[in-house]
């Protein structure tokens, strides 16, 4: 009767277990793609898209959360552009996407239109760095296009 208990409970046991095991997989990948999660300090260069040649830097704060939004702020005439709203995505291994739009606006106050960013962020090893390549799309109180530009930034999680 024991032999009997105990071949059962093995039974049962086994297929539980090999589903928290497979369990574990995702979550492991999860923590991996959420370290990008925090608030980083980041410093950027406007560079010219198509020499790569430097224009003007600029400071920004960027928080990442662990929901997949994201916010950013520079050191530009706060006056004139908005706190930036957007999400990001893990695209494998230390990888990330980050899009974000913020409002413009004119010198008199009057709305004059947003700008997108699009990045592509690259983790260094230790998880605490990061450097990125930038897109800008600029444009009017219509939504057209009227300016590009390239940047690329690097970031330093705040502790």
């Amino acid at each position: 009767m024991k032999k009997m208990t105990l071949k059962a409970m093995a039974m049962v046991a086994l297929p539980i277990m090999l589903i928290l095991a497979s369990a574990q997989i995702p979550a492991s990948g999860q923590a991996k793609a959420k370290r990008i999660v925090g608030t980083w300090r980041t410093q950027g260069t406007v560079i010219n898209c198509q020499n790569g040649a430097a224009i003007r830097t600029f400071l920004g704060l960027d928080v990442f959360t662990d929901s997949g939004s994201a916010l950013a702020t520079g050191s530009s005439n706060p006056a004139l552009t908005s706190t930036g709203y957007g999400a990001w995505e893990h695209a494998g291994g230390r990888s990330f996407t980050n899009t974000l739009v913020a409002f413009r606006f004119n010198a008199d106050g009057s709305y004059a239109g947003t700008q997108k960013i699009t990045r592509q962020i690259e983790l260094d090893g230790s998880g605490d760095q990061f450097t990125s390549t930038n897109s800008l799309e600029i444009a009017d109180a219509a939504g057209n296009v009227i300016a590009t530009a390239c940047s690329t930034e690097t970031g330093t999680r705040m502790e």
